[in-house]
């Protein structure tokens, strides 16, 4: 089997990576920029020489991972039809363990306000649902590699119990009725 391409993931992640740092920045500096005064004793000055290019390395990181992450799993969610759908739930998805139980767990064991806790929430969930968003779009209808094209396309969509019971009842009642002539 051919190895799969990881240029769309990568170029993908490079993208949310970049979306994660401006939105991070959007969040953190503009809308709750005074409740992080408040706490700026907590963590290092951002004027310090080289936290902000390692912020935004870490983002381009994570982003890459994320996009990867899509990758591997973005079918797993064969209920979904819509390939922006289901990069808006794959987003959300994420963002119950990374943004929402983590937050939380930072406000457990740090000394911090609620407000920073919305921040941190509102932050992941630009970041992880807008960025499974961007995904579904970088990806389109091919996320898994393989070594044909039917591979590498979405699951058609299962059928459901009442859409495949309803042909067969129709076929039993015309079955009976030519019994009955």
């Amino acid at each position: 089997m051919k190895q799969c391409p990881y240029g769309r993931g990568i170029i993908g992640g490079l993208v949310v990576g970049l979306y994660g740092w401006l939105v991070g920045g959007l969040v953190w500096k503009k809308i709750f920029g005074g409740a992080m005064e408040n706490y700026a004793h907590l963590w290092r000055p951002m004027d310090e020489p080289g936290v902000m290019k390692c912020l935004v390395i870490a983002y381009l990181i994570f982003g890459v991972f994320y996009s990867l992450l899509f990758g591997k799993l973005g079918n797993s969610l064969s209920c979904i039809n819509c390939r922006v759908q289901r990069g808006l739930a794959f987003g959300f998805l994420c963002w119950l363990p990374f943004g929402f139980a983590c937050g939380l767990f930072w406000y457990a064991l740090s000394p911090i306000s609620v407000d920073l806790l919305f921040a941190a929430w509102l932050d992941k969930a630009l970041f992880l649902i807008g960025g499974g968003l961007i995904l579904s779009l970088i990806y389109g209808d091919r996320i898994l590699c393989g070594e044909n094209a039917a591979e590498c396309k979405m699951p058609e969509p299962k059928k459901t119990i009442a859409a495949t019971a309803a042909p067969k009842a129709k076929k039993k009642a015309v079955a009976k009725k030519k019994k009955k002539k």
